[in-house]
């Protein structure tokens, strides 16, 4: 089942969770024609992790950060996938919105199709 793990250095609310977990399921149910139960959203508040936890080159480092686990092999098509990352930052924005500062951007998202076995709710 798709999941979608959003790693966040700022606070979220619970309404800016709903909102981007509800704009995440859309998107994917409407792109690549899924029913929206399969869709899952996690959030992982990392700001308590220690900064020697989280390193990029080498040095410490936090920022929020998108990883997406999908089935590979499903047919989807090089422009879903191409144009996957743009539309999920888009909808980071419009979910965290506020006031623009490096702390609010998405800066990194990695889609891997890597569940070729899934077991979910029987």
């Amino acid at each position: 089942m798709p999941t979608y793990e959003f790693h966040h250095i700022i606070p979220l609310t619970s309404a800016q969770k709903g909102t981007l977990a509800s704009l995440v399921t859309d998107w994917h149910a409407f792109t690549f024609r899924a029913p929206r139960f399969i869709v899952n959203c996690r959030f992982v508040d990392i700001r308590a992790a220690p900064l020697e936890d989280n390193y990029i080159g080498g040095k410490p480092f936090k920022s929020n950060k998108l990883f997406v686990s999908l089935r590979s092999g499903t047919g989807r098509t090089e422009e879903q996938y191409a144009n996957m990352t743009g539309k999920l930052i888009d909808m980071w924005h419009e979910a965290v919105k506020g006031t623009p500062s490096p702390d609010n951007e998405l800066k990194d998202v990695f889609a891997m199709g890597t569940l070729d076995s899934a077991y979910a709710r029987g």
